[in-house]
Parts: C-alpha cells; sequence; structure tokens
C-alpha cells in the first residue's frame, strides 16, 4: 500500500508538471508565417456558429442580391440598406468562407450609418451556415476562382455599388486574402472609394504581375491596417509604400486575430478593433 501510495504522488506531481507546461506555452505567441497563419484560419468556426435564422428579428432592411462579375461569373452579396444617400461599405470575406463572415459586422456598420454590401468571393466554401454561392457557381461553371481570379469579384462589386445605388462614397474592406484585394484595386476607383480597411492583407497576393507592396504605391485613399498582434509586422513592410496621406496601423494588445472576425462579439477583445475602426472613419469623414 506504501509503494502504491508513492506512485500516485508521483504520478501526480508529473501531471501537475504537464500541466504547468502547456499552461506556459499557451501564453506564447506561435512564431507562424502569414501563409500559416492565413491557412489556420481558414476552417470555419466548428463549434456553435451564428445562425442566420437567429438575427431575422434583428434585419428588416436585409436582401440577397445578384450581379454579373467582369467575366460573367454571377455573384451572390447581401445588402443592408438603411436608405438613399448614407456611404457604402462593401464587405469581402477570407478564404474559404463567405459572406456569412459578416452577419453581425454589417449590421454594426449600419448602426454607424453605412449603407453595407456582403460579397460571396469566387474563391471560398462556408461560414456561419451561410455557403458562398458565387464560389459554388464558379466550380460549377468551370470559371477560374484562384484569390487573384476573384479580383475580377471585387472591381465588379464597386462597379455595382456605384452604378446601381448611384454612390460615390465607397469604403472597402477585405478580409485575409481579400485584404490585399482591396488595397490593390482602390487605386482603380479613386473617383469613389474613399477609404479602404484590410484586416490581415496577404502580402503574397500578386496583381497585375506585381507584388502587394509594388502595387500599394499607388494608393491615395486613406487605409486601415490592422491584424492579430503577430501578423503586425507584415502589415508594418509595405506599409511605407503606400501613397495616401492618410494611413492608420492598429494591433491590439492582446494576441488577436486573424481577418475581419476580429469584429465579431464573441471575442473579448473586438470592442479595441471596433474603437480603431470608428476612430478611423471619424478622421476620414472630417477631411
Amino acid at each position: 500500500m506504501k509503494r502504491i501510495g508513492i506512485l500516485i504522488i508521483v504520478l501526480s506531481l508529473l501531471a501537475g508538471c504537464n500541466s504547468n507546461e502547456v499552461s506556459e506555452n499557451s501564453n506564447k505567441e506561435p512564431d507562424q508565417s502569414q501563409q500559416e497563419i492565413a491557412e489556420n484560419s481558414n476552417e470555419p468556426i466548428i463549434d456553435e456558429e451564428k445562425d442566420p435564422d437567429d438575427l431575422i428579428e434583428e434585419v428588416n432592411n436585409k436582401a440577397t442580391i445578384t450581379f454579373p462579375s467582369k467575366d460573367g461569373l454571377t455573384i451572390t452579396a447581401d445588402t443592408y440598406i438603411i436608405d438613399e444617400t448614407s456611404p457604402f461599405m462593401i464587405l469581402f470575406h477570407q478564404a474559404g468562407w463567405s459572406r456569412g463572415e459578416y452577419l453581425e459586422t454589417a449590421l454594426e456598420f449600419n448602426t454607424l450609418g453605412y449603407n453595407v454590401m456582403a460579397v460571396d468571393l469566387r474563391s471560398g466554401s462556408k461560414v456561419n451556415k451561410v455557403i458562398n454561392e458565387t464560389a459554388q457557381r464558379a466550380t460549377d461553371e468551370n470559371y477560374p476562382n484562384t484569390i487573384s481570379d476573384a479580383g475580377l469579384d471585387v472591381q465588379a462589386s464597386i462597379e455595382y455599388v456605384r452604378d446601381a445605388f448611384k454612390s460615390n462614397d465607397i469604403y472597402l474592406l477585405g478580409s485575409s486574402y481579400s485584404a490585399a484585394l482591396v488595397l490593390v484595386i482602390a487605386p482603380e476607383y479613386q473617383e469613389v472609394v474613399k477609404g479602404v480597411l484590410s484586416f490581415s492583407p496577404y502580402i503574397g497576393l500578386e496583381w497585375n504581375g506585381n507584388k502587394l507592396n509594388e502595387n500599394v504605391k499607388a494608393l491615395t485613399a486613406p487605409v486601415f491596417l490592422t491584424s492579430s498582434k503577430a501578423e503586425k509586422r507584415y502589415n508594418e513592410s509595405f506599409m511605407p509604400n503606400i501613397s495616401s496621406e492618410t494611413v492608420v496601423l492598429f494591433a491590439p494588445d492582446t494576441y488577436g486575430h486573424h481577418g475581419a472576425r476580429s469584429l465579431w462579439d464573441e471575442f473579448d477583445d473586438s470592442s479595441s478593433y471596433w474603437t480603431a475602426v470608428i476612430d478611423f472613419l471619424e478622421q476620414v469623414n472630417k477631411q
């Protein structure tokens, strides 16, 4: 019995050591490349996801629409219109996801005074029980669907809001790969794009034969850059190349999150991201 008691004590001590090791390691920021961070963030949230049906009572201005991309592919988007004169916020999702990334975020931008359109890009799948219909069509109809090809959908979305809603006061918000797309495409629409919000942009993106750090030299619209704390260095690497007089870089005191999921209410630090976004928008509106 004495030997059994000693064995139990030893095992308990070992378990305690292992527990402390796990606890210590959990507080360390992982040393990942941006590609690894992005890839690890592409899987839809697998615990209890947001359900669009849960938001029905809150949303009375939501409509699902379609319009053609630059190459003819039909794009699906959700619009959240508050009036005919407010500025537009166009929201683009991260890799592997859909317009479902913005079920809550779109409503928050409505309360801030923005009409919203959340777009399904052709590179994606599903999140928060919302299937990416554009990506599904691209596969079914054999359209090219790489992250660069999705740039055609970003262009078409800007032109649709400009023409269908007669808006020349447009803001672009991108998440992960689309955060890079909005940075490189915004210069093509300088007459209507008033600001760009980029959440964890993928710096490896190529557009028109150039990398991100070359393409942003043409960007003159005000820019808001953010990410997780670990990704901040990637934003810092190309930020000096941006030609805009207003470039805001934000990284949270916490570890933070990859992409625009950082705005989701379920995260304790989302309020710090929202505060930074609101401060940026107020700064731009005063110009």
